[in-house]
């Protein structure tokens, strides 16, 4: 992920490392499958990283851009309005937003994880932001 510019800093990439290796120490005698229990870890911790790394860019961002340094009330007002708007709704169409928009996942991914089909999870995001965009006026 490093590589890849996924993850910017290498002490990220170590702390995530270390989160991996640590679950597996805590359960790996209750491990079936290797393979498919590291895919699903290592999937699950880099969506926690990303998620929490995403917020923080996003409330960071709150000035103008005109360089000078006043901040954007409606920007904020707009997130704050949309994060009630989302703790709303059930956890599974908070889920499917939260790895789409803010965990940049694709469907495919998403469905795997909540055990649904591909186009379930399409109509079950488009629906929701539709719901979303209705209460936010």
């Amino acid at each position: 992920m490093h590589r890849i510019n996924k993850i910017a800093k290498l002490d990220d990439v170590e702390d995530l490392t270390n989160t991996v290796f640590l679950a597996f120490a805590e359960q790996y005698h209750n491990i079936k499958n290797i393979s498919y229990w590291l895919r699903r870890v290592i999937f699950l911790t880099y969506i926690v990283y990303y998620r929490k790394n995403k917020l923080r860019s996003s409330l960071i961002k709150t000035d103008s851009g005109d360089g000078s340094g006043k901040r954007r009330p409606a920007a904020n007002i707009l997130y704050m309005n949309t994060m009630k708007v989302l703790a709303l709704l059930g956890e599974e169409k908070q889920k499917i937003i939260t790895l789409k928009l803010w965990a940049d996942i694709n469907y495919y991914l998403i469905a795997k994880n909540i055990r649904k089909s591909e186009s379930e999870v399409m109509k079950i995001f488009v629906r929701t932001l539709l719901t979303i965009k209705n209460r936010l006026g």
